[in-house]
């Protein structure tokens, strides 16, 4: 394999692995997010079912302790702390992670569909934790193209090289039948000189 294909294979499984790592990463995020998003359903479900529910069970269970409506309102159940808050902070919060890690970022460059596949996208010292899941991607996608196309190239040029292989085994065979087929001429040759020479002696005698 020539140097410059094997580098950017070795790039490529760099880059691939990056890719799986934060893509992993912003999976965990999603996963937050959900849940945070789950929790205040559950805490809507909470208020505005079960605790009604809860509270009709009460008077039912407890009609004879002679309470009124109003006394039973004292009944209503609150959270200690501004769950609402905690929960909404934490899910903008979540969600502002995962848009940092998925991208793109200001600083990605542009997406250009007839950019030129060869120029990296990334530097080669370039922190790769740090950077988007989409930037680390659209690099995953540059260099498998630049290495199917160095894949490609390479098994044109074994199949070209076979082929001028057995060309040239199939000429060097021809030129060896030609020169045979030469040697054998001359041989003809000398054996009718040897042959005349013999016929002039004999009619001399």
């Amino acid at each position: 394999m020539p140097k410059g294909q094997e580098q950017r294979a070795k790039r490529l499984e760099v880059i691939a692995t990056a890719v799986e790592e934060s893509q992993r990463a912003a999976r965990a995020v999603k996963l937050k997010v959900q849940a945070l998003i789950g929790l205040q359903a559950d805490i809507a479900d909470f208020r505005q079912r079960r605790v009604p529910d809860w509270i009709v069970d009460l008077k039912q269970r407890r009609e004879d302790a002679g309470l009124s409506d109003v006394d039973w309102n004292a009944f209503a159940v609150q959270f200690a702390g501004s769950v609402d808050t905690l929960l909404n902070d934490r899910v903008r919060a979540a969600q502002t992670e995962l848009k940092k890690l998925e991208g793109p970022a200001l600083t990605d460059p542009p997406e250009d569909a007839k950019a030129d596949p060869t120029i990296p996208l990334i530097a080669e010292d370039a922190d790769l934790s740090s950077l988007t899941l989409r930037l680390l991607e659209r690099e995953r996608d540059r260099l498998q193209r630049v290495v199917g196309v160095d894949e490609q190239n390479a098994r044109r040029y074994k199949l070209l090289s076979e082929k001028i292989s057995k060309a040239e085994t199939a000429f060097a065979k021809i030129v060896g039948e030609i020169e045979r087929a030469g040697k054998a001429d001359e041989m003809l040759k000398v054996l009718r000189e040897q042959r005349n020479t013999a016929y002039q002696e004999s009619l001399m005698r």
